[in-house]
């Protein structure tokens, strides 16, 4: 999934929207019990996207949740 953001990022424009649906997987993203392949992927995800700088981002906390990156 962190391939994706990546890729995300060469194809978006300056200002383009990330969205990723179901970003906290119903809290198992904040379970650190949970180790399945899925929410270790998300969890790289969003840790990428916090940590650089070249994106504006939100993780908002409804439904199964959802990220919002920004392309700056």
């Amino acid at each position: 999934m962190v391939d994706v953001v990546q890729e995300s990022y060469r194809l978006l424009k300056t200002g383009g929207v990330l969205i990723i649906d179901n970003a906290l997987d119903g809290g198992k993203v904040a379970d650190p019990t949970q180790r399945d392949f899925e929410t270790i992927a998300r969890r790289d995800s969003i840790k990428a996207i916090k940590e650089d700088s070249r994106w504006s981002s939100s993780l908002l906390p409804i439904g199964g949740g959802a990220l919002l990156a920004r392309k700056i």
